[in-house]
């Protein structure tokens, strides 16, 4: 079993063998579920994504909801996380390589409570402490457009997003 967790719209689900998961029953996801509480056994899955979805925690979940994938991912079994890296998106909007609205889709909104919009600032280095935190290993930042194909990452060329990969020990 594969988990794609904040699966979001139906354009970014994944097919199978992938399980589409969104806490919003409305996007009609295979399994509602909140990433914090997540329906499946201890080390019942074999590999998770979580595309777009750790920016849409309060920060002080996101530990937290490193260490509710970690119980799930079987011994050996990796994890790549991606999102918005806000510090680059900066950049590259100083540098007019992305525009305004681009640039704002990828900042922090912060409207608590609103499961739709960020709620921090994300960027690859928050993720990376807060996956060792969790007890992950391997934990890198590689480059989206090198993420590797098994996981269904839909915004591969998207330069002013990140990727986190690590490995459940």
């Amino acid at each position: 079993m594969k988990l794609n967790i904040g699966a979001g719209e139906a354009w970014s689900f994944a097919p199978p063998p992938w399980i589409n998961i969104d806490i919003r029953p409305s996007v009609q996801p295979d399994v509602v579920a909140d990433i914090l509480d997540l329906p499946f056994a201890d080390q019942s899955v074999a590999a998770v994504y979580a595309g777009h979805v750790l920016e849409h925690l309060e920060r002080d979940e996101v530990t937290a909801a490193a260490c509710e994938i970690k119980r799930v991912l079987m011994s050996g079994a990796r994890l790549l996380v991606a999102g918005p890296d806000t510090e680059r998106s900066d950049r590259m909007f100083a540098e007019g390589l992305i525009t305004a609205e681009r640039h704002r889709s990828n900042g922090c909104h912060g409207d608590p409570g609103n499961p739709c919009v960020h709620h921090w600032a994300c960027t690859p280095g928050e993720i990376i402490r807060s996956l060792e935190a969790a007890g992950f290993v391997e934990v890198a930042e590689i480059p989206i457009t090198q993420t590797p194909a098994e996981f269904p990452v839909f915004d591969r060329g998207s330069l002013d997003q990140f990727a986190v990969a690590a490995r459940r020990p």
